[in-house]
């Protein structure tokens, strides 16, 4: 039977056109774990986002549900 990982993130990105050095806030929250990355630069939120859920799918205690019924 397949199962489904479900992988939630909440992400905010703040431009912030004064600072020339860092000219991007971004805040990455991973909603299962409460985990917050910072990241300055958007072109790496795709690589965290494969990171973290290629991590969650090796751990053992992932909240997972049944793809045919999408029963938890």
């Amino acid at each position: 039977m397949s199962r489904r990982l479900v992988a939630s993130f909440l992400v905010r990105l703040i431009h912030e056109p004064d600072n020339e050095q860092i000219p991007w806030n971004i805040t990455v929250q991973h909603v299962q774990s409460g985990r917050v990355y910072r990241l300055a630069d958007p072109e790496a939120i795709a690589s965290l986002l494969q990171e973290v859920t290629k991590e969650e799918s090796h751990l053992k205690k992932t909240r997972t549900f049944h793809y045919e019924t999408g029963n938890f």
